[in-house]
C-alpha cells in the first residue's frame, strides 16, 4: 500500500435507531487512498539536498569571523548541526535505488563540492548565493536556507526536500509523494505545537514551528496543532512562492537571522505543507520511519533492527539518521553510523569517484 494509510482519523462510527429491537447499520468506510492505483502522477518530480561540510577549513573560518562576541546557545547551533558524515553519499545511494524515477537532483551548498562527486547530468550543485540575496548571507541558518529552496533555476514545479541524514530503505513511487493531479503529501507526527510564545529552552525547530502556526492562525484562521514526521517532505513550487509573497515582511526579517534565532519560521517542514492543504494543493498523510539518533547508544540496536528488517523485505520506507546532541554518547558512534550504511547501501553509485 505505499507510503500511505488512511485519510484522517477514525471512520465514523454509526449507531442503530433507538429501541431494543434496532439493528445497527454497517459502518461506512471513508477516505481510503485509491489515486496511486487509478491515476498516479506523470509530471517531473525533482529532488532537492541541503548540505554542508563542517570539516571544511574556509567554512570554519566564515564560522568563525560571524560567531557573535557574546556567543551563542545550544539551540543557535551546535557542532552536531554541520557535522559531515558522509550521509549525502548513502542518501543518493538510496535515492538511485530506489527512487529510479527522479527528474533531477540538486544539492544546495555554501560554496562546497563533496570530495567523492563527480558530475552528472542528472545532479547539480546549487549556491547559497543562487537562492538568498547577498544581504543573507553567510547563513549558518538551515531555517534561512530552507526558506529559499523554490527559488532554484530549473526546479520543476513538484520536488522532493531531503534533509542528506534521511535515507530510503525500500522502492518507492511518485504517488508515495504526490496524488495524480498533483497535491502534496505532508506526514504529519505525533508531537504537537502549542500556542505559547516561543520560550529560550525550547528548541529551535520549535521556535520556527510555533511562529510558523501563528501566521497560519492569522491569515487563514485554521491552524494545525501538530509537527510533521522527520522525513522528506514534497513540496510545490508555487505554494513556496506564495508563502514567501505573502509573508513577505516575516521572510525578511528572519532571513537576517545567520544563526538560528526564536524569530525564525519552519518552512519545509511546517508552513508549506499547512499552506498547500489550506489552499487545496496538499493532503495530510502518515508513515511510519526510523528515527535513530547517532549519538544516543539506542542506535545500536536501531541498526540491527533495521537491517534484520531488511532481510525480511518489511522495513520501514525512511530512516532519519539525526546527529543531535545526547545525554550520554554511544563510544564510536560516527564508526556503527559508517557499518551500518555500508552494509545496507554498499554498492556506490554513479556519483561517486571512488568507494569510501
Amino acid at each position: 500500500m505505499g507510503l500511505k494509510t488512511f485519510f484522517g482519523l477514525k471512520p465514523p462510527r454509526h449507531g442503530g435507531e433507538s429501541g431494543s429491537n434496532a439493528k445497527p447499520k454497517a459502518p461506512v468506510e471513508t477516505g481510503r487512498f485509491i489515486t496511486d492505483t487509478l491515476l498516479p502522477p506523470n509530471f517531473p518530480i525533482d529532488v532537492v539536498y541541503t548540505w554542508v561540510d563542517a570539516d571544511d577549513p574556509r567554512f570554519q573560518d566564515r564560522l568563525s569571523s560571524h560567531l557573535p562576541a557574546g556567543g551563542i546557545d545550544k539551540n543557535t547551533m551546535s557542532k552536531a548541526r554541520f557535522q559531515n558524515h558522509d550521509e549525502l553519499r548513502y542518501s543518493l545511494r538510496s535515492l538511485l535505488s530506489f527512487v529510479p524515477w527522479v527528474n533531477h537532483i540538486y544539492v544546495v551548498t555554501c560554496g562546497q563540492t563533496p570530495s567523492w562527486l563527480v558530475p552528472n547530468e542528472r545532479l547539480s550543485l546549487v549556491d547559497h548565493t543562487d537562492i538568498l540575496d547577498e544581504q543573507y548571507l553567510p547563513t549558518f541558518n538551515s531555517h534561512v536556507i530552507g526558506s529559499a529552496l523554490h527559488r532554484i533555476a530549473g526546479l520543476s514545479e513538484h520536488y522532493i526536500y531531503f534533509n542528506d541524514d534521511v535515507l530510503l530503505l525500500r522502492p518507492i513511487e511518485p504517488g508515495d509523494a504526490f496524488t495524480g493531479n498533483g497535491l502534496a503529501y505532508g506526514f504529519v507526527g505525533n508531537l504537537a505545537i502549542s500556542d505559547t510564545s516561543p520560550e529560550p529552552n525550547e528548541t529551535a525547530t520549535n521556535w520556527g514551528a510555533k511562529n510558523a502556526r501563528t501566521l497560519v492562525a492569522r491569515q487563514w484562521g485554521r491552524p494545525l496543532d501538530r509537527r510533521f514526521s522527520h522525513m522528506f517532505h514534497p513540496q510545490r513550487k508555487t505554494v513556496a512562492e506564495e508563502c514567501e509573497a505573502i509573508f513577505a515582511a516575516e521572510y525578511h526579517s528572519f532571513r537576517q537571522n545567520r544563526f538560528r534565532a526564536m524569530d525564525d519560521l519552519l518552512c519545509c517542514s511546517y508552513l508549506h505543507p499547512v499552506a498547500a492543504y489550506i489552499t487545496g494543493r496538499g493532503l495530510f498523510t502518515r508513515s511510519s520511519l526510523w528515527y535513530v539518533k547517532i549519538r544516543d547508544p539506542s542506535a545500536r540496536k536501531l541498526y540491527e533492527q533495521i537491517l534484520r528488517s531488511h532481510d525480511l523485505n518489511s522495513t520501514r520506507s525512511v530512516v532519519c539518521l539525526n546527529d543531535i546532541p545526547t545525554e550520554s554518547e554511544l563510544p564510536g558512534y560516527g564508526d556503527h553510523l559508517h557499518a551500518f550504511l555500508s552494509t545496507y547501501l554498499p554498492e556506490p553509485s554513479c556519483f561517486e569517484s571512488r568507494r569510501p
